[in-house]
Formats: C-alpha cells, sequence, structure tokens
C-alpha cells in the first residue's frame, strides 16, 4: 500500500511536471519560429487570408460529412474554434 501511494504521488509530480514544462518549451519555440520565418509568416498569411479561410470552411464541411459520429461529439468545440 505504501507503494502505491509513493507511485501515485510519483506519477502526479510527473504530470504536474510536463504541465509546467511543457507550454515553456512551446513558448521558447514559437518565440525562435518567430525570429526567424516571422516576416516570411506574416506575409503569407496576409496574402493567403482568404485561401485558409475557404481551406478551413472546406475542412469543416468534409469533416461534419464524412465523420457523422466525431461531428456530432466535437461539434461544440469546432463551432468554438469558428
Amino acid at each position: 500500500m505504501e507503494r502505491s501511494q509513493k507511485e501515485s504521488e510519483k506519477g502526479y509530480l510527473n504530470k504536474m511536471f510536463l504541465k509546467t514544462v511543457i507550454p515553456i518549451i512551446l513558448v521558447i519555440v514559437l518565440f525562435i519560429i518567430k525570429k526567424v520565418w516571422g516576416d516570411f509568416i506574416l506575409s503569407f498569411t496576409q496574402e493567403n487570408k482568404w485561401f485558409m479561410l475557404t481551406g478551413f470552411c472546406a475542412v469543416i464541411l468534409y469533416i461534419s460529412w464524412t465523420f457523422k459520429d466525431f461531428y456530432k461529439k466535437n461539434q461544440q468545440n469546432l463551432r468554438k474554434t469558428w
């Protein structure tokens, strides 16, 4: 019983560590990407914003027609994303 409690505490600490470290690593990676390719990404999105919007709508329509059960489960999340 003592062993399982120690294992559960260790698992909890690992989860907390990951919940803390992963966002920090993600922010650092995004900052590096912005520094290296920031101007290119910004100009690309400005030039292709309507294409990306149309593509996003097409993907949602495709998901709603092809994966009906998935769409019904995640309909609210897809609407929030929109």
